[in-house]
């Protein structure tokens, strides 16, 4: 099987709770189990036997220290190509809710516009709108910048 397909498979048979413990591995570089099951916020037997199944599963690997009772785990490479398909998927996921928030921001621009031609709104609830829209235009701007959508060009200007 190739990397891709296994990291995929790998992938798809992990809950929300085993990644966030594959996250904190690679966050850390290295972790044990006695000083990192109350950041992940789970038990120390149910996150051993976490650690045992990715074992298991090659995800990811015991680091040799010379040291048995504390077992420093680290992933493997195919630990780290299953971080970085769902880091991929996830970005092709939010790259996709903000076009789609993007195209609802246009057409609330446009409803506004056209509300405009049909009855005569004030100016203060024309510029609240407006300020309603901007917001948006700069949270997704935001958004996309720190998830690296904009090419580094763009997000200077």
């Amino acid at each position: 099987m190739s990397d891709d397909k296994e990291a995929e498979a790998h992938l798809s048979a992990l809950s929300q709770k085993q990644i966030r413990i594959l996250r904190c591995i690679k966050e850390h570089g290295v972790i044990v189990l006695e000083k990192a099951y109350p950041e992940i916020g789970i038990s120390k037997p149910n996150l051993g036997r976490y650690l045992q199944d990715f074992e298991r599963r090659g995800l990811v690997e015991t680091v040799p220290t010379g040291n048995d009772r504390t077992k420093p785990r680290q992933l493997t490479n195919l630990g780290k190509k299953v971080l970085e398909k769902l880091d991929r998927s996830n970005r092709i996921l939010i790259s996709s809710l903000i076009e789609a928030i993007e195209a609802s921001a246009v057409k609330m621009a446009k409803k506004i516009v056209d509300s405009k031609r049909v009855r005569k709104k004030s100016e203060e609830e024309e510029l609240k709108e407006i300020k309603e829209l901007t917001e948006i235009k700069k949270a997704l701007f935001v958004l996309k910048k720190k998830l690296g959508l904009i090419p580094e060009e763009e997000a200077f200007q």
